[in-house]
């Protein structure tokens, strides 16, 4: 993987997304991330990295409430699903929250079948 450089957007293995250089309490080595800041260290795998925050958007995100069933790499266009279950192309020029499939998993309530 190429040199992280500060200000790039980071998605760890874990699903999180973040800008890395925006805390002091970080370190990136062999693409491990580790974060010094709260009570405990953590640290996660380094899946992908961008100055472009819509290149680290996956299959299965949910990006401005949209779900991303497949990304389309021509501009800021990607396939997304609306409330009558319809197929159409949405745009995310402007990318205001992201709730990756990670997260999404890590937090889904499941009734026992």
């Amino acid at each position: 993987m190429e040199e992280i450089k500060a200000n790039e957007y980071i998605r760890l293995e874990n699903g999180i997304i973040l800008k890395y250089g925006e805390k002091q309490s970080v370190k990136i080595e062999n693409n491990e991330y580790t974060d010094y800041s709260g009570e405990y260290e953590w640290s996660s795998t380094v899946v992908n990295h961008s100055p472009e925050i819509i290149d680290l958007i996956e299959v299965g995100d949910i990006v401005n409430g949209y779900p991303v069933l497949e990304p389309v790499k021509n501009g800021n266009v990607w396939w997304g699903i609306d409330e009558g279950l319809e197929n159409f192309k949405k745009s995310f020029g402007d990318i205001v929250t992201i709730l990756t499939h990670e997260q999404y998993e890590q937090n889904c309530y499941r009734l026992e079948e």
